[in-house]
């Protein structure tokens, strides 16, 4: 159902509709909402596949600007209507990484999709790319929203956990977006954290390695227990 809402959207983006600027907005407004159902299903079934090594990635050198422009791309809308703006920022100088394009891009999408659920109207999400000088790149989300409790910051990542999280009130997504994010970003040879201050912000933060030149374009995947995450707090 998915892909024909989708492709009935592009065809209607196509017609006379879009002539009109308004109903243009309406029909990007309900291809942006749709992308992200659409990469919720696709995480909930992706995250078993993690976990038992049965994903295939196609990693290549890609530019962290061009992964961070797409993602928020496809949430500017959304992030709109909730009073929020967006701010990517990315360094100069940052070197391609290795990662499956799609893959990374929904890893940001959930991110940043996490800090609209949870970010103050007339508040901003910043999304940053810069190198660590250690042959990898980091990706920030930060939002300021209420925040999340120390002692939740590693279990946020892991399966059923948010439930738990979010009876406590920590600012989490509802479903398996985190769980996600940790195995895509642990397959690719990185590792995520979150970096929280209750009542003043959040940062989800991940790393990826470097492209090397030579690189092959399939490699092992790494157990999603070898890359454990570091825990900061306010």
């Amino acid at each position: 159902p998915l892909i024909t809402i989708g492709m009935a959207l592009r065809i209607l983006r196509r017609g006379p509709a879009a002539e009109d600027p308004q109903q243009l907005r309406l029909i990007e407004m309900a291809q942006a909402s749709t992308e992200r159902t659409a990469s919720m299903v696709n995480s909930l079934l992706d995250v078993s596949r993690l976990e038992k090594h049965r994903m295939p990635l196609n990693p290549q050198p890609m530019e962290p600007a061009e992964l961070v422009r797409v993602a928020v791309e496809q949430l500017g809308f959304w992030a709109e209507s909730e009073g929020l703006t967006i701010a990517p920022e990315v360094a100069e100088g940052v070197p391609p990484v290795r990662a499956d394009r799609d893959v990374i891009i929904r890893v940001l999408v959930n991110l940043i999709g996490n800090a609209i659920k949870h970010g103050p109207a007339g508040s901003q999400i910043e999304v940053t790319a810069t190198p660590t000088g250690n042959g990898r790149v980091r990706l920030d989300v930060t939002d300021h929203g209420p925040g999340i409790p120390r002692h939740w910051a590693r279990k946020v990542f892991h399966r059923h956990a948010q439930v738990e999280a979010r009876k406590e009130g920590a600012a989490v997504g509802t479903g398996l977006g985190l769980t996600f994010c940790r195995l895509a970003v642990v397959s690719h040879g990185g590792r995520i954290w979150v970096d929280s201050e209750p009542g003043k912000r959040t940062t989800f933060s991940f790393e990826l390695p470097v492209a090397e030149p030579r690189a092959s374009a399939q490699e092992p995947h790494p157990s999603p227990e070898a890359q454990s995450e570091p825990v900061s707090g306010g």
